[in-house]
């Protein structure tokens, strides 16, 4: 269900990864890239096991269909309408997508953590937050869309829930300070560098107890 490969994109370094609870895990990640243009997606279905990957492949089939065309809000919308038809009994989707198309982004979420931006002209951190519900909760959610600049040496983030509410063995959260300052340590790396020094720390933090939920981290950096 999940890409082979990430896209060969000139102007942006990309990376990611998935770490699952189980088996079968329910969180997603993909890509659709055609004229220079990236359309990214990361998602988190209802729980973890079989059906949530039942959940996975419906939102893989509408993200494929979907991407090539209309706004990322609208991809929400429809994508929503159907899963909500398909009746999978009080399971939902969270989702984020992001649009890249010379140096502006899009981003459009339903259910997920905010998307981070680290701006490397001065060291800090952006972050969208977009309030809104997961795919299949209700038939006709305003999911809405937001768009920023973006410049060289620019690190966009997106995560699922699961690296912000991993457990460490005081039973306290990762947290999303901790993932910041993880991306901010990280300045200079290549995304797939990034990818690795977020989620070393996140294993640091749990030490080495089982994951309770399924872990996906996206970087995208600016090249110059």
């Amino acid at each position: 269900m999940l890409p082979r490969s990430v896209p060969s994109i000139p102007s942006l370094d990309i990376a990611v990864r998935m770490e699952t609870a189980t088996e079968v895990g329910g969180d997603y990640y993909d890509f659709f890239s055609s004229d220079g243009v990236l359309t990214a997606a990361v998602g988190d279905a209802t729980g973890h096991g079989l059906k949530a990957g039942n959940m996975v492949v419906a939102t893989k089939g509408l993200f494929n269909v979907l991407s090539s065309d209309g706004s990322l809000e609208d991809i929400l919308k429809t994508s929503s309408l159907a899963i909500k038809r398909m009746n999978f009994h009080m399971l939902t989707m969270c989702l984020a997508l992001v649009r890249i198309k010379d140096r502006k982004i899009e981003y459009a979420s339903a259910g997920m953590p905010p998307m981070l931006i680290f701006r490397s002209d001065t060291g800090e951190i952006e972050q969208l937050v977009l309030k809104a519900m997961p795919l299949g909760a209700f038939v006709d959610f305003p999911y809405t869309m937001t768009e920023s600049r973006i410049f060289p040496g620019d690190v966009i983030l997106l995560a699922s829930d699961g690296l912000t509410e991993l457990f460490g063995s005081n039973q306290e959260p990762f947290g999303s300070s901790r993932v910041q300052k993880a991306l901010k340590e990280s300045e200079g790396r290549s995304a797939d560098k990034i990818v690795e020094h977020i989620l070393e720390r996140a294993n640091e933090w749990r030490a080495g107890s089982p994951l309770n939920d399924d872990l996906t981290v996206l970087t995208i950096k600016v090249r110059a």
